[in-house]
């Protein structure tokens, strides 16, 4: 009787057991099938690892470069006719504005960069402690070791190198022949004096006025000794066509010339051999303009004779900190009423500007610079050449720009790995990536600090996957990096971890790159691109191309911008222009 009952049970749970053994793993399947029919067509997420804040240190980039403050008879801000340089607390110079003979010393010349409105790094030149201008010239003083270094215009061999002969401009700097150890170094239109430190005075340059203190009126192209000073001199000062020299004891000596009595006080011939004036107190400092020259006594008093006029007593509105004078008709001191004081040659009155927080003053015809006390420059004036820097196009009288000297990149450009940013004054630094040398350095390895690659004077800068390329400022196109698709432009297939200058391409006007293309836009509004074109980049049909290939279906009167994306080129007209302003 218990057998006819359990039997049955025992059956059924068997039979349940097996029908769970069985439907249990089909179900588990069916579970995981519907579960991937339902996540079809979505994307598939991976699981998020904790996040980790973390701030990573990057080493600092070039930053506003300060302006060197010295005292009075060194000069770290200074003008020309139609450009400005200053000493950086580095001790290096930097100028910037007209370029025409190669006065901004950057290495080109006029006819490469006839102008710059961007400081540029006077090349080669390192431990300067003071400049000094002519109208198109530049002087350097190494304070160190007493050395003078000039640059620019020749015409009159106010470069004071004799191997360069005179009439030929130089646009880096030239060592001064003929000087033992200089201790200051001036400069009239176009010559420059020095003086040294056993007080003996040599000057270089033009002598048609007697200048040179040669009464044979004939250029000197190496530093020629003026005769006749007393051995105590302390300090020198030129203006225009003449100079003046201040002894230890307060005597003042000059010569030059005398055509409005800026001399002597009476209008005669040039005057080559110096003379005593004689007609003014004991002299604490000397200052000059083309037809003036001044004098601070020992008080404090401002003293000037020229315009045909003796030495006579200037009014002033308040005491003075700092007088400069300059090769045009304008003389302006550092007032200490926090006020800029000016006086032209035929106003005896001064003239007063405020700004607060001004050590020293540089002027020339059409303008002013002035250094404030927190080592930045401030100018006004006439921009025909730059002179008011990139932030300005018009000229301005009624306000001051401040003169970035190199602050916060102005252009940023990166690759798959790697990034480069380009300074106001041209210079570029790459970091990242450069197993292809696409920053530009022979150290092929990732570099996670800045490093410079050997081009100065960019003004464009772009960069592909793996490789980067720059305008200079000549409108020529370098470019380095990977080069598997000819993307460099340099007729090879080879990567280059240098600036290669692309030959074939001249007035470029703008560029851009793709991931393994780059294209330019000449002057003239034609196109042209190399490097991989496998979906038709370079707007051809044809393989991967190692030189420049000109866009041929575009019409080189409109246009005028285009984009390039990783794998394709493509323009915008002049008629869309509006739409992008």
């Amino acid at each position: 009787m218990i057998q006819r009952v359990l039997l049955p049970v025992w059956y059924s749970v068997m039979t349940l057991f097996v029908i769970v053994m069985i439907v249990a793993p089909l179900s588990t399947l069916v579970v995981q099938v519907v579960a991937r029919v339902q996540q079809r067509g979505n994307p598939v997420v991976a699981p998020i690892a904790p996040t980790r804040e973390e701030i990573i240190p990057m080493p600092a980039l070039p930053d506003q470069e300060p302006v060197m403050i010295q005292p009075p008879q060194f000069q770290t801000i200074a003008s020309g006719l139609g450009h400005f340089c200053v000493v950086t607390q580095s001790a290096r110079v930097k100028c910037w504005g007209d370029n025409r003979q190669g006065q901004l010393g950057s290495g080109s010349d006029g006819t490469a960069l006839p102008m710059s409105a961007n400081p540029m790094s006077v090349s080669g030149l390192v431990d300067a402690s003071a400049i000094a201008l002519g109208d198109t010239h530049s002087c350097a003083l190494q304070g160190r070791i007493g050395a003078v270094f000039c640059w620019g215009g020749n015409q009159f061999g106010q470069l004071g190198n004799t191997s360069n002969g005179p009439q030929t401009n130089q646009p880096v700097p030239q060592q001064v022949v003929g000087l033992g150890q200089v201790a200051q170094i001036v400069s009239g239109a176009n010559h420059t004096c020095a003086r040294q430190t056993d007080g003996s005075v040599r000057c270089w340059g033009d002598n048609r006025r007697a200048q040179i203190g040669d009464d044979t009126r004939q250029r000197a192209i190496d530093a020629y000794p003026i005769k006749n000073l007393p051995s105590d001199v302390i300090t020198i000062a030129a203006g225009g066509n003449h100079n003046c020299a201040l002894t230890a004891t307060g005597a003042v000596w000059c010569w030059g010339e005398n055509v409005v009595g800026q001399v002597d006080g009476r209008a005669s011939n040039p005057i080559a051999t110096p003379i005593l004036i004689t007609e003014i107190p004991i002299a604490s400092a000397i200052v000059l303009t083309a037809q003036q020259s001044c004098m601070l006594d020992a008080a404090g008093n401002l003293w000037c004779w020229g315009q045909s006029s003796l030495p006579r007593q200037i009014a002033l509105p308040s005491a003075i900190v700092r007088v400069r004078g300059s090769n045009a008709d304008v003389l302006c001191a550092v007032l200490s009423n926090n006020n800029i004081g000016c006086m032209t040659d035929q106003d005896a009155t001064i003239a007063q500007t405020p700004l607060f927080g001004a050590l020293d003053i540089t002027i020339n015809q059409n303008g002013a610079c002035v250094l404030l006390r927190a080592a930045k420059i401030v100018c006004r004036g006439d921009n025909q050449y730059g002179q008011l820097g990139n932030t300005i196009t018009e000229k301005t009288y009624s306000q001051f720009v401040l003169m970035r000297l190199g602050a916060s990149a102005d252009v940023l450009a990166g690759g798959v790995a790697h990034m480069c940013a380009m300074w106001q004054q041209g210079r570029l630094q790459c970091w990242g990536r450069n197993l292809e040398g696409q920053l530009g350095t022979a150290m092929q390895r990732d570099q996670p600090t800045p490093a410079a690659p050997d081009i100065n004077g960019i003004t464009t800068v772009v960069a592909g996957a793996q490789h980067t390329c720059v305008v200079r400022y000549d409108q020529h196109v370098f470019c380095w990096g990977a080069n598997e698709s000819g993307q460099l432009g340099v007729a090879s297939f080879q990567n280059k971890d240098q600036p290669q200058q692309v030959w074939s391409l001249t007035n470029v006007a703008a560029m851009s790159a793709g991931a393994h293309h780059t294209c330019a836009l000449q002057q003239a509004g034609q196109v042209w691109c190399w490097g991989a074109n496998n979906v038709g980049q370079l707007g051809s049909v044809s393989s991967a191309q190692s030189v420049p290939q000109v866009v041929e279906a575009l019409d080189s009167k409109t246009t005028r911008l285009w984009c390039v994306g990783v794998h394709r080129s493509f323009p915008i007209r002049q008629h869309l222009r509006r739409f992008l302003i």
